[in-house]
């Protein structure tokens, strides 16, 4: 609702009556503030206001909007993952399970319901494989380039994560060649690597303020807590 109220009206992107006072685009891009389906949702939401169908001003509508915003991910994980194994060349009652299995699972579900933001990563992780294999198979770079380029734009925390696992898929591809794949090793190298600066480059304001936003969180860490190596199985409510 903070969000919306301040990028529907164009307001400055510095609000005092954020926390002391500070700039909310970058403060919130662990968030919401950079992620381009959030905005696609206040652009929907600016139009029917504007008609007279939403009323965004009320606390109740932004649950309301969440539980929706939350399904469509769900959609789009499944749609993504679907075509990944579909051009993996799984049969097609073990891509419908190896779907379902992955768009139903405990990980998707809670973070598409509770920590939302972590939503995207759940398409944008699965669609950035896809782009890869796509080249692999196709030698058609373009869906790995958007996907990257979509993820270092949204949200740093997610290109962190999806960095280590998209290098190890690429380094095992590289190494193991599928029976399908149309281009050499070198290509691989070369043009993957040339793709993921272009991915750079594409989404260096989001990737700029994502970083910065990093570095200037100043989180000291409690002296009085003690973190164990292994997390225990209770840390969760859901585990209680």
């Amino acid at each position: 609702m903070y969000l919306y109220e301040h990028l529907s009206s164009f307001s400055s992107l510095y609000d005092a009556s954020f926390g002391l006072g500070g700039d909310y685009m970058k403060g919130l891009s662990y968030y919401y503030s950079l992620s381009p389906l959030m905005w696609l949702n206040f652009l929907f939401i600016k139009i029917g206001e504007t008609v007279g169908i939403f009323n965004p001003t009320t606390i109740h509508f932004w649950p309301t909007n969440q539980l929706i915003m939350a399904m469509i991910r769900a959609i789009i994980t499944f749609v993504v993952t679907f075509y990944l194994f579909k051009i993996l060349h799984f049969k097609r009652s073990t891509n419908m399970i190896a779907t379902i299995l992955y768009g139903m699972s405990t990980v998707v579900i809670y973070f598409n319901f509770t920590w939302s933001f972590y939503g995207n990563l759940l398409y944008l992780l699965p669609l950035s494989i896809l782009g890869l294999e796509r080249y692999f198979q196709q030698r058609k770079i373009g869906i790995f380039i958007v996907a990257i380029a979509l993820t270092l734009f949204s949200n740093f925390y997610f290109s962190y994560y999806q960095a280590i696992i998209i290098g190890c898929y690429y380094l095992y591809r590289l190494i193991f060649t599928y029976k399908y794949d149309i281009v050499s090793r070198t290509q691989k190298l070369i043009c993957v690597i040339s793709a993921t600066v272009l991915s750079v480059l594409s989404s260096v304001f989001g990737l700029f303020t994502g970083i910065s936003a990093f570095l200037e969180n100043d989180r000291k860490q409690n002296p009085n807590v003690d973190i164990p190596f292994l997390t225990p199985l209770d840390y969760h409510y859901f585990f209680l």
